[in-house]
């Protein structure tokens, strides 16, 4: 039973992870002593600075905001849980902040929430204190009630919650031990380095700084006490580190006070090592962290009798008081008794040892085995039945019309895969090539799926994902071929990646029959909403050769977790049939707050549109600018909707009346009429994904910034100009930082051509012109140095578009 406990997953979920906040510390201690304790850990979180990246748990960053208005800070919070309530390997909860107490009204699995108490609001602004006393009351009264677990981080903060708690209530006390003991050279170099001589006497508080917006804390208390002290021990320094900004630095440092703000843990353990008393004249603390890590390294302290304090100080390792004068008192009597705080300082060094994070994980680890032996609380955690999943499996789902000559090379480059754990489904949209039968007699390990009829993309690739159970799904043309390791990479950047705020991961497609030339690094749209294949047309030099984080993945070869794709954001559109499915899924995902990334080495090579492209441009015309519309019309937010879509239809109807080609009439017939019959039912999908909203538009594409399209979609061939070039390049140089040298010359060379065209002497700008291409052939090689010095020399296609 013990060995089955020790590998429960734990989610925290806090509002961040942040430099300079206690709270942040004590869930980094608490998420390592629970992963030395057998537990898997994950730390969901609003707000990350990369301070607590580690190798013992993940931190993910979901999408939740922080608004003035609390109601707004639920109301989003609300909609962060019912998504993380979907993910199946969590289970156990700690909710260790607010607005994420909501938890316990919302998961099916248990949850632990861990009360650190709510401030003292006096002295704060009218508004503050009514919200303060808000969250105050609906954490006590609604959401404590219904935690399988309530902790307290001291008797104090216990006190201050209501008496029906009791029960359900147990005290656990944050550690001491946070940081490691610099040695004696650290030491002299860091006094050395900040003026402290060895006569020194050192005055030292760590925590929040601002005496406006945190007034309990007493800062401003203890500044003007260390003026008065100043004047009778000259010698004594005061060192105030913590939380804080630049108008608290120039405070501060006006007040003959050293600062250190937001130190890392390095310079505290450095800051408690030369320290010879703390003070603190903070008038509430639900324990004062800070105070105990600095008792941990044997130094004495002076702090009001309030809050947690005569909890975690005793009478022989500090001193408590009432009074700015006893206040003032107390420290003038550590400065002047070596004798006593030396004394005083070996017995905070005992009184420490009582708060050890080991204790406290082995504490944790006792609540949730009592919480999952519990027959009530394991009730409660499968209130609701959750499927799951082939745990590591991928499920690689393609879909074949007619497409018999494109298998072979597919599946045989999927049996080659390194990743091993991966099952095949094809399903035959009503081929009469003979497609299926060739597959079954030469792949039985496939799966096929027979239909009667064509089902088209998002319909055939829906029944694929109900007929299997992976944990992942691949979905992938069939008319390309995989790269050995491509699987392999998609898997390790959706892990590395931290997978539970994922979408998808898009593979690197190149074209088949030009292996040179890129298909899709993943989907883009633009500001207007016009989408395309990122870096289309481009030949591949390395200028998207790393991880990055995109608008959204092609769907001609992507990677997405099932648990994401049935149960948070939706499937494919049925009503799309081609073209734009994948774009609409990406849209949807973004607003949701779910992110796509590429991965660079996962490379597979597309024979862009082979199976549609011999049905015909129009028919492709019909599908891209219907299918363009109902997105617009489906995700952007109410203004962009109205702008987007009516510039669009405006294009349209504007074409209609000026083209002579009767077959595009036709087409922008049908567009136009399809959109007003399905009007009712986009806006009912609207209102849905709407509704479940968390980030605006410009967050959803601002990862396409910069990104343009160089392939001609009627004749099926990448456009080769000065422009291509520039693109290629610059984005080179800016994954390259802007420090290669010859990279920079490049694009300084091409932009300046390229903006001369029309300025310089024809004869001397082609020279010159062709001159710069001929030197990039170590980057795009000779056969295309002569390409495109046939297509910007010879044949000007720029003067043609």
């Amino acid at each position: 039973m013990e060995e089955k406990d020790n590998k429960r997953h734990v989610g925290f979920l806090t509002e961040r992870m942040l430099r300079g906040f206690g709270v942040d510390v004590v869930i980094d201690r608490t998420a390592k002593e629970l992963v030395k304790n057998g537990f898997e850990v994950t730390v969901f979180c609003i707000n990350t600075d990369g301070t607590y990246k580690n190798k013992d748990y993940k931190i993910i960053q979901i999408c939740s905001g922080l608004h003035h208005n609390q109601f707004k800070t639920e109301r989003s919070a609300r909609k962060a849980l019912k998504r993380l309530n979907c993910e199946t390997d969590i289970d156990i909860w700690i909710a260790e902040t607010y607005p994420f107490f909501l938890a316990t009204r919302i998961m099916d699995k248990p949850v632990i929430v861990v009360d650190h108490g709510v401030v003292l609001t006096k002295g704060l602004h009218f508004l503050r204190r009514i919200i303060f006393a808000y969250i105050k009351f609906m954490q006590n009264y609604l959401y404590f009630t219904h935690a399988a677990k309530v902790v307290n981080i001291s008797r104090f903060t216990q006190s201050l919650t209501p008496k029906l708690l009791r029960k359900n209530q147990t005290v656990i006390y944050n550690g001491a031990d946070n940081y490691k003991y610099p040695s004696d050279d650290e030491i002299t170099e860091f006094r050395k380095k900040h003026g402290i001589k060895a006569d020194d006497f050192v005055l030292l508080y760590v925590g929040r700084i601002n005496p406006k917006n945190q007034p309990y804390k007493g800062t401003r208390e203890l500044v003007e006490s260390f003026r008065y002290i100043k004047k009778k021990h000259p010698k004594v320094k005061l060192i105030i580190a913590g939380f804080g900004d630049e108008n608290d630095r120039k405070w501060l440092e006006s007040e003959g006070v050293i600062p250190f703000i937001c130190a890392d843990d390095n310079t505290l353990a450095l800051l408690y090592s030369v320290t010879n008393c703390y003070a603190t004249a903070s008038k509430w603390e639900g324990f004062n962290l800070p105070l105990v890590e600095a008792a941990h390294f044997s130094v004495p302290c002076v702090a009001y009798n309030a809050g947690a304090h005569r909890e975690v100080v005793d009478e022989k390792s500090g001193f408590l008081v009432n009074s700015r004068k006893e206040f003032v008192t107390r420290i003038d009597e550590i400065v002047a008794d070596k004798e006593k705080r030396q004394i005083m300082a070996r017995n905070a060094k005992e009184n420490a040892s009582r708060f050890l994070w080991s204790k406290a994980g082995l504490e944790y680890k006792q609540i949730i085995k009592e919480i999952f032996s519990s027959e009530k609380q394991n009730l409660n955690a499968n209130r609701r039945k959750q499927e799951k999943y082939d745990q590591d499996i991928v499920d690689v789902i393609t879909l074949n019309f007619n497409g018999k000559k494109y298998l072979e090379p597919l599946f045989n480059s999927l049996r080659k895969q390194t990743y091993n754990n991966i099952r095949v489904t094809m399903v035959d949209n009503g081929s009469d090539d003979g497609s299926a039968d060739y597959v079954i007699n030469k792949f039985p390990w496939v799966n096929v799926i027979r239909s009667k009829k064509n089902l088209f993309f998002s319909r055939g690739n829906n029944l694929a994902v109900s007929k299997t159970k992976g944990e992942y799904i691949f979905f992938v043309n069939n008319d390309v071929i995989l790269e050995r390791d491509a699987i392999q990479n998609l898997i390790d950047t959706m892990k590395e990646k931290g997978k539970y705020n994922i979408a998808s991961i898009a593979a690197k497609m190149l074209f088949c029959k030009n292996k040179k030339i890129i298909d899709s690094a993943g989907v883009v749209m633009t500001s207007n909403g016009a989408p395309f294949n990122r870096g289309v047309g481009q030949i591949d030099i390395g200028q998207y050769g790393q991880i990055e984080e995109i608008f959204g993945a092609c769907f001609g070869a992507v990677l997405v977790r099932r648990n994401v794709y049935e149960n948070i954001i939706g499937p494919l559109d049925n009503s799309y049939f081609g073209y734009f499915e994948d774009v609409d899924w990406s849209f949807r995902a973004r607003i949701f707050g779910y992110k796509s990334y590429f991965c660079p080495n996962a490379i597979i090579y597309h024979d862009h549109s082979g199976t549609s492209k011999k049905l015909g441009y129009e028919w492709k015309y019909y599908l891209i600018h219907r299918n363009f519309l109902k997105t617009i019309i489906k995700n952007f937010k109410f203004k962009g909707m109205l702008f987007k879509g009516g510039r669009k239809t405006l294009e349209l109807i504007n074409h209609l009346r000026k083209t002579d080609n009767s077959k595009r009439r036709w087409s922008i017939i049908k567009i136009l009429a399809h959109i007003t019959f399905s009007l009712p039912g986009l806006i009912k999908k609207r209102i849905i994904i709407q509704s479940k909203r968390c980030v605006s538009d410009h967050e959803c594409i601002k990862f396409s910034e910069g990104e343009y399209s160089f392939f001609d979609a009627v004749n099926y061939e990448p456009i080769l100009t000065l422009d291509t070039l520039e693109a290629m390049f610059a984005r080179l140089d800016m994954i390259k930082n802007f420090k290669n040298t010859e990279v920079s010359e490049i694009v300084s060379r091409i932009t300046y051509l390229n903006e001369r065209k029309m300025m310089i002497e024809i004869g001397e700008w082609e020279k010159r012109t062709t001159k710069l291409i001929e030197s990039l052939e170590k980057y795009i090689g000779k056969d295309y140095v002569e390409k495109f010095i046939d297509a910007i020399i010879d044949k000007k296609i720029w003067k043609k578009i």
